[in-house]
């Protein structure tokens, strides 16, 4: 083959190459890129979303976002509690249903089943759901409690203010727990069985061959599981806004970034201003990713 029929069949390749990866970039573009330039553009403005004067404000929005906002701040802070409580009760319970399923046990794909039955409902539906489970007099919280003798546990869940956030933060880690749960199920299949029979003849326990067989070969299943759940706890809103309506005895206890957008919005009409928070909110997601597999990366290779 000359050099030359060499170069035009590469030429063709990459040609095909890119007519099968243009309707991927083309919703990607239309879904995230534009979607993304459309709110930048709509930041630097002030606009109430209904008549079509836009004033150009430039920086104005950001600057006041992080200088004159308590609103904000309260948002975010609540937004990093919640994010820190659906991460560890989500992935502790995920992985301990794990170590528990991986092992050939009589109904153990039953049991799988219905962990991951609550990933496939509707948030407003588990909202609606456990909004009746906490209900301070008839719900089955508390009922629980009273039945099995820990009345003293009962509590008015989502309507104080110290508990309510927690309360949600709980339903979103009990609804992912299934699915982070089979990630980590396919991330111990992989492990060879060698390596703990070899753990074995060293005379490791229990929780040495954990610490030091499991859990760094489980590294990439842990990476991609904290990854998920932090992005998605930090981009909640459907759970709290049910849970909690705005105007809520507790409502400002339990005020994300998320259902700040949305008031900001909709409700004080400063839709410029919402699109300032919520290109912040998307940076915040995409550094808080990136952190945290680049940390995972670096211990993989030794730094």
């Amino acid at each position: 083959m000359t050099r030359h029929s060499l170069q035009s069949a590469r030429k063709r390749r990459n040609i095909v190459l890119f007519l099968f990866t243009l309707p991927a970039l083309l919703v990607y573009t239309a879904f995230f890129l534009l979607p993304i330039a459309g709110d930048i553009y709509l930041s630097l403005f002030e606009w109430n979303g209904g008549n079509t004067k836009m004033n150009f404000v430039g920086l104005d929005n950001f600057i006041e976002l992080f200088t004159d906002d308590p609103e904000f701040a309260s948002a975010l802070w609540h937004n990093v509690v919640y994010m820190v409580t659906v991460v560890v009760i989500q992935l502790t319970l995920a992985l301990a249903f794990a170590l528990i399923l991986v092992k050939k046990l009589w109904g153990g794909n039953f049991f799988k089943t219905i962990f991951l039955l609550p990933v496939v409902l509707s948030n407003v539906t588990l909202a609606l759901v456990w909004s009746y489970m906490f209900d301070p007099m008839n719900g089955f919280v508390n009922s629980f409690f009273n039945t099995a003798g820990l009345g003293f546990l009962a509590h008015n869940w989502l309507g104080d203010s110290n508990t309510a956030l927690f309360s949600i933060a709980f339903v979103n880690a009990w609804q992912y727990v299934g699915y982070s749960m089979v990630i980590f199920i396919a991330g111990l299949l992989t492990i060879p069985e060698s390596l703990f029979e070899a753990a074995d003849i060293d005379g490791a326990g229990r929780w040495k061959k954990f610490v030091f067989v499991t859990v760094p070969l489980l590294k990439p299943a842990i990476m991609m599981n904290v990854v998920l759940s932090t992005t998605g706890s930090l981009k909640v809103f459907d759970l709290i806004y049910i849970i909690t309506p705005p105007g809520g005895p507790v409502s400002s206890s339990t005020e994300v970034l998320g259902t700040l957008i949305y008031k900001v919005g909709f409700t004080y009409g400063e839709m410029g201003y919402a699109s300032a928070i919520s290109l912040v909110l998307l940076i915040i997601i995409m550094i808080v990713g990136f952190v945290q597999i680049r940390l995972f990366r670096a211990k993989d290779i030794g730094y």
